[in-house]
Order: C-alpha cells, then sequence, then structure tokens
C-alpha cells in the first residue's frame, strides 16, 4: 500500500533582531515619503448599473441564435445588440446616433486640421439663431442703493434686427455691479473686479445671503477692495420666464424645475427633426447597431461604418438651437465682458471669476473661452464627463438635471412620454443628451482640453472628495 507522509519538522524562528540604537530622538511616525502619505483612502464600491430601457425577453429563435453564436466565441455586447434589430423600440434610435457620431467626427476633424479648441469653440457659438452685439447694448439701469448699479444687458440679437431699433433683442442678462461705492464721476480708480456665478436652481441673489458670523459672500469681497458682478445664468432667476415664455404654462413651481423643464424642451427642440421617418431607416439601424458591437471608432470596422452612417444621417442643421447647460451662458458672460470693459471703475486687465456648482463650470468655460478673463475659481464644477462614462459615474449628474436625462432616454429608445425614471438612463442616453446640449463636451471640449486652455493664467479647482458629481477621482 502507499506509504504514509512522514511528519515535516517545525521549521525553527529566525531569531529577532536585537534593538538598534535610534540616534534620532524624535523620529517621525510616518517614515513613508510624502507621496505615500498623501495617497487617497480606498474609493468606495460604484453604483450598480441601471437597468436597459424597454428590456424584452428574446424570443426562442434568438435564444437559439444566442447559443450558436456563442458557441463562436463572439462577445456578449455585440451579440446582444445585433439582436435588437428585429425588436422595434427596444434599439437605440439609429437617427439620433448617428447625429451624435457626425457631430463628433467633425468637431475631431477640425481639430486635427490644425484649429485650435478655442477657435472651434467660438466658431460653433456663432453658428447659433442670434449674433453677439458689435458693441454693449444696455437696455436698462438703475441705481437702487448707493453702491448697487442694476443693468440689464442684451447679450444676444435677432440676426435681421434693425439697427435702428435700440431694445431688440433674443436675450438679456440681468447684472448686479457692486462698488461700494457711488460709481462713475471724475477721478475714478480702476478696480479689480470679480464676477461671481450661482448654482443651480439659485440666482445671483444667492451671494448676498448673510451667513452667521461671516456676512455676506459679496461685502467679504468689497472689503478686500474688489468689485463684485453677479448675473442670472440663463433659466435661472429673472430669467426663467424671459428665455423660454412657456415655461409658466408648463407647471413650473420651482427655480430648480424650470431649469429642468427648460433643458429637456431645448432637447427636444433639437433632435425633432432627426425623429422624423427616414427613407433608410433600416440601414441606419442595422449600421448604427453594428457600429457599436464593433467597439465605435476604437476599431478600424467601426471607422468604416461611421462613415457610412455620415452619408445617410440627415444633414446638421446651419444654425444651431439653444445649448443650454455650459454653452449659452458662456456666450452672455463673452457680452459681459464687452460690458466691463468699457466701464472707468473696472480694470478690464483685473477680471476673475468664480462660481460653485454649475457657476463652476461656467467659470471654467468661461475662462476656456475667453483669453480676457485673467483668472478662475471654479468650485465643484471641474469634471471629466467623457471618464464619468467610462466609469459609470455619471448618475449623480443625472439626479441633479433628470429632466433631460429621462426626457431624452424615451427619445433614444423609443419610448412613451414619462414612462422612463432616472434609473432608466444608461452611458449610450446620458452621452446622446451631453452631446445634445452641449456639442464636443465628452470629447474635444471636455475638461482637459479646457484647463489646458485656461494655461498660463492662474487657476484654482475646489473640489469635494465625497462629492459624487465631480470628485476628485473625475480630474484629468
Amino acid at each position: 500500500g502507499p506509504r504514509a507522509p512522514e511528519p515535516r519538522s517545525p521549521r525553527p524562528h529566525a531569531p529577532a533582531p536585537s534593538p538598534s540604537p535610534n540616534p534620532n530622538p524624535n523620529p517621525d511616525p510616518n517614515p513613508y515619503p510624502l507621496a505615500i502619505r498623501l495617497r487617497p483612502e480606498p474609493e468606495a464600491e460604484p453604483e450598480p448599473k441601471p437597468k436597459p430601457i424597454a428590456a424584452m425577453p428574446p424570443s426562442r429563435s434568438s435564444a437559439t441564435a444566442a447559443a450558436a453564436l456563442a458557441a463562436l466565441g463572439l462577445s456578449a455586447t455585440g451579440l446582444g445588440l445585433l439582436l435588437l434589430l428585429g425588436h422595434k423600440g427596444r434599439a437605440p434610435d439609429p437617427s439620433i446616433l448617428a447625429y451624435t457620431e457626425r457631430r463628433r467626427r467633425r468637431l475631431e476633424g477640425l481639430i486635427a486640421s490644425g484649429m485650435t479648441p478655442r477657435e472651434l469653440f467660438w466658431a460653433l457659438l456663432r453658428c447659433r439663431r442670434g449674433c453677439r452685439p458689435s458693441r454693449p447694448r444696455v437696455l436698462f439701469q438703475e441705481n437702487k442703493r448707493r453702491g448697487v448699479e442694476e443693468v440689464l444687458l442684451a447679450t444676444e440679437l435677432p440676426r435681421d434686427a434693425s439697427p435702428v431699433d435700440p431694445m431688440a433683442h433674443l436675450e438679456a442678462m440681468p447684472v448686479k455691479i457692486h462698488t461700494g461705492a457711488d460709481a462713475g464721476g471724475a477721478g475714478v480708480t480702476p478696480k479689480p473686479a470679480i464676477v461671481l456665478l450661482h448654482a443651480t436652481g439659485d440666482d445671483q441673489r444667492c451671494f448676498e445671503m448673510t451667513e452667521p458670523g461671516k456676512g455676506c459672500l459679496v461685502d467679504r469681497f468689497l472689503g478686500l477692495g474688489l468689485t463684485v458682478v453677479t448675473v442670472d445664468s440663463r433659466y435661472h432667476g429673472k430669467r426663467a420666464s424671459v428665455s423660454h415664455k412657456g415655461l409658466k404654462k408648463a407647471g413650473c413651481a420651482t427655480r430648480r424645475a424650470c431649469y429642468n423643464k427648460a433643458l429637456a424642451q431645448a432637447l427636444e427642440r433639437r433632435w425633432r427633426r432627426y425623429l422624423r421617418p427616414h427613407p433608410y431607416a433600416w440601414a441606419l439601424r442595422f449600421l448604427s447597431n453594428v457600429y457599436l458591437s464593433s467597439g465605435g471608432t476604437a476599431s478600424l470596422l467601426g471607422r468604416a461604418l461611421g462613415t457610412l452612417l455620415d452619408l445617410l444621417a440627415p444633414p446638421c442643421p446651419a444654425q444651431e438651437p439653444e445649448m443650454p447647460f455650459i454653452f449659452d451662458t458662456v456666450w452672455d458672460l463673452a457680452a459681459l465682458m464687452d460690458y466691463l470693459e468699457t466701464r472707468p471703475d473696472i480694470d478690464a486687465r483685473r477680471v476673475f471669476v468664480s462660481g460653485v456648482s454649475l457657476g463652476g463650470m461656467h467659470a471654467l468655460a468661461w475662462a476656456f473661452a475667453d483669453p480676457r478673463v485673467a483668472g478662475a475659481a471654479p468650485l465643484i464644477g471641474t469634471q471629466c464627463f467623457k471618464f464619468a462614462l467610462a466609469e459609470d459615474c455619471f448618475q449623480a449628474r443625472v439626479r441633479s438635471i433628470p429632466d433631460p436625462f429621462v426626457r431624452g432616454a424615451e427619445l433614444l429608445y423609443g419610448r412613451a412620454a414619462g414612462s422612463a425614471a432616472v434609473g432608466d438612463v444608461d452611458a449610450l442616453a446620458a452621452e446622446c443628451v451631453w452631446e445634445a446640449m452641449n456639442p464636443g463636451i465628452t470629447s474635444v471640449f471636455d475638461c482637459e482640453h479646457m484647463l489646458a486652455g485656461i494655461c498660463p493664467r492662474p487657476l484654482l479647482i475646489l473640489n469635494g472628495k465625497a462629492d459624487p458629481r465631480c470628485p476628485t477621482r473625475f480630474q484629468p
């Protein structure tokens, strides 16, 4: 029979080394270098991925095909997308996918041809429904109290506006200038200014609220010798009913609801022409599904299919509708800078900007687009959108402005209005909505490109480590 294994003798333990004398009487409790000391804590587990929209059980024939193709070693992702060809309403709308991909390829092609991101950004903004005033146009001006001046500034004019009509405008931005003393007059010394931008759902009055023991933020900046400028971004404050006249009829009860409803309506107006029946709808559906299953532009097949999608997709409009998430407010802030340059009490070479949350995104984008901004300090508003999609960390941003993403998911997947929820928004729907509201925000105008455009001007970024919308691991 087999021999029983012999018992192994225990291994003798090595003698403990004798303690060596420590020449340093006060040793460093953490002997690791500074880079290791500052290593971030382990990240929390990511949230579960959302459930696909309108999930339908596959038919018996689909299950048979799935088993046969799985035996051949095809990827599960490509298989699932190819099986969606026969299920109406389950696959993404091919027209929207072709539209999104065509815009991305066009922007990336212009960058590859030698155009800088800033030049491309302004070329995109100039293709809008209105035009920028050739010189600052003040529609209303009033001094309500000492040191505070209220101005209504026209930021966008109709392209066919008569130069004789001084009140013609498409957009007007309320501006409040805090000087701390009477503005104007002889012998005024120009002072540096800071533009403060509010968060989602707030307005310019939030910076005048008094904090216990600290006073309001405006007074604290005035005490430092700065002129403080506050504005209402689009669909906020006094502009909630000016930028879109149908918001009151839509039942918007709060300022945040007004902003959400405006974003959803702007998205639907942009996609309306791409949801019509198309003579090559079957080809678009087939190509879009094969394009997604091939990995998009990451593969040679994907690039070839993208070229076919360009040929079959509806043409992009010559004039862009609203881009209300970030880009429209950047357009308004450039008109604000034109006005600030005309004021004798403001040093136009030292105009800085800071904002919170949505205002931080506006501050970052404005400093990138306008080299006249001397410096920027975006607060909890700096994030990489493409990284958030790739790492499945976009849900918190979706929950902050849910209406456009939910409506975009319904349009993308062919569902009835009101049938989807926030949990139904997947990464593909979020990317299409972001690209529709702000073209290029996940590619050529993402965070890393904007940061590079601000250099070498001063930049201060403050993000919360536990902020789910733009935490520190979202940074490039």
